[in-house]
């Protein structure tokens, strides 16, 4: 399966990005470059692997992830220059100390009823996380922010999420009550994640 990861780039990726209680909401890809993401994870969902983890509390804070070094190296590679060139530039601005030195390979997330329904209140181990809608055609599953109040509800497929991740931003993936829900997710170097899947320096 053929991915032509130029012409899914957002024609306003990277420009007039939002920022709310230092979360940065900017586009980043084409509707029609999601919904191929999400065939590819429709042809390969056998492949999704599944990472058990416990929180503090012991909550339940296992995922099923197919990573972009899975499906292609080249997919991880052009992500990495597309993020490096519209992204590192906004967080360079909003967050002038951070200084990412590279970036795990992203992974796309699937939450349904019949599957993974929601994942526990928790902090990633990564300076800056990221999350990008896939879909819309779902109900209930918010990425949300408890601290904040601020949820992903009305934020658009292919528009990117940017927050600060170790101790500010807990953040949840609400329970999902109807249809798919496709979202990709990233964390910067290092991670608390056992398996890296292919780092690459920025």
């Amino acid at each position: 399966m053929i991915l032509d990861y130029a012409s899914g780039i957002h024609p306003d990726s990277g420009k007039n990005p939002i920022v709310d209680q230092d979360i940065v909401s900017v586009p980043f890809w084409t509707e029609e470059f999601c919904q191929q993401l999400i065939a590819v994870a429709d042809f390969y969902d056998n492949r999704f692997k599944s990472h058990e983890q416990k929180n503090i509390d012991s909550s339940d804070l296992s995922y099923d992830a197919l990573y972009f070094s899975q499906i292609n190296q080249f997919l991880f590679e052009d992500f990495t220059r597309h993020y490096k060139k519209d992204i590192i530039p906004i967080i360079n601005k909003i967050w002038p100390f951070t200084r990412i030195s590279g970036w795990q390979s992203p992974f796309i997330l699937k939450y349904s009823t019949t599957g993974k329904k929601s994942l526990a209140p928790h902090h990633d181990l990564s300076e800056v996380s990221m999350n990008i809608k896939l879909n819309v055609n779902y109900q209930g599953g918010e990425l949300a922010f408890p601290r904040q109040g601020i949820d992903n509800q009305n934020t658009p497929a292919g528009y990117m999420l940017l927050w600060p991740s170790t101790v500010t931003h807990y953040h949840q993936a609400n329970r999902i009550s109807n249809g798919v829900k496709y979202s990709v997710t990233g964390w910067t170097w290092p991670s608390g994640a056992k398996e890296w899947h292919g780092i690459k320096n920025v």
